[in-house]
C-alpha cells in the first residue's frame, strides 16, 4: 500500500475523486495505472500478522481453558444452538396466535418486541372496558 499525493488533474484513487494535492491510499496496481498523476509520500507496509494482546481479559482473570465455541459448525448446530432456534419459533408462533385472538393483525417481518407490544396494549383495552356489552 501507498501513501500519495495527487500531482495531476482529478484523477479516481481508491472509489474517490481526488484532486491537486489531495492525498489517498492506494495499491501498487492502482499506482501503476496512475503513476503520471501521482507521487508516493510513503509506502506503507501491512503487518503480516495481527497482533494479539497477551491477556485479552480485561479483567485480569485467566480463563479456565473451556471455549463454549469449540467444535465445528456441524458440532454447533447439532447442538443447544437449533434448539434455541426452535424456542424462539415456537415463542413467536404462540404470540402470532395470542394476537390473533385478540384480533391483531400480525405481518410476516414483525419483530418479536412489536407482537409482545401490540398484545400488551389490547390487553390494557380489554381490561378498561371488560363488559363492552353491558351484561
Amino acid at each position: 500500500m501507498y501513501k500519495v499525493r495527487v500531482i495531476g488533474p482529478g484523477v479516481k484513487l481508491a472509489n474517490k475523486w481526488c484532486y491537486i494535492n489531495d492525498e489517498a491510499i492506494i495499491d501498487e496496481k492502482e499506482l501503476e495505472k496512475n503513476k503520471g498523476y501521482v507521487e508516493v509520500i510513503e509506502k506503507i507496509e501491512e503487518p503480516k500478522e495481527p497482533t494479539i494482546p497477551e491477556n485479552p481479559n480485561p479483567d485480569g482473570d485467566e480463563k479456565d481453558g473451556s471455549d463454549t465455541n469449540v467444535g465445528s459448525n456441524n458440532e454447533r448446530e447439532n447442538s443447544g444452538d437449533t434448539q434455541k432456534d426452535d424456542n424462539e419459533d415456537e415463542e413467536m408462533e404462540a404470540l402470532k396466535e395470542k394476537a390473533k385472538e385478540l384480533g391483531i393483525n400480525v405481518t410476516h417481518n414483525m419483530k418479536k418486541e412489536t407482537i409482545i407490544k401490540k398484545i400488551e396494549e389490547a390487553e390494557a383495552k380489554a381490561g378498561e372496558n371488560p363488559n363492552p356489552d353491558g351484561e
